[in-house]
């Protein structure tokens, strides 16, 4: 919103006397000096609320709940037919066939252990892209 807000004061002040503009230029300066000032002590606590957030034992239980829930899924899709499921891909919207894929890379990568996506992984990784076929 600053940011917006900035950019929308600079080009309205195109038009301005050189005086006003001065002053404008030096009333967003002080302005952004200040948030600056009293944004920075707010740092810390933000950084660890998001720590918190993420390690806490609740947290840790909300996380574990959804790794069964994501579990229960993908059972639920291994037992369908290979048409049925094609067919369930083709009719998503293009938002949810990214986040379907990215998902995929996500497990190719770290379940299967097929180098899938960019990035770091803890695990060695193939150096062959190609999906192992799954068990019948």
């Amino acid at each position: 919103l600053w940011l917006v807000t900035s950019t929308m004061i600079w080009f309205a002040s195109a038009s301005m006397p050189p005086q006003e503009r001065a002053d404008l230029d030096q009333d967003v300066a002080r302005l952004t000096i200040a948030c600056t000032f009293f944004l920075l002590p707010c740092i810390f606590p933000v950084l660890g609320y998001m720590v918190y957030q993420q390690q806490s034992w609740a947290a840790r239980k909300r996380m574990s709940a959804m790794a069964v829930d994501v579990r229960k899924v993908c059972l639920h899709v291994a037992e369908r037919d290979a048409d049925a499921f094609v067919e369930f891909v083709l009719s998503l919207s293009e938002r949810d066939f990214y986040y379907l894929t990215q998902a995929k890379h996500v497990l190719a990568q770290e379940m299967l252990l097929v180098r899938s996506r960019r990035g770091y992984s803890v695990n060695e990784l193939s150096t062959s892209s190609t999906l192992p076929e799954a068990k019948a």
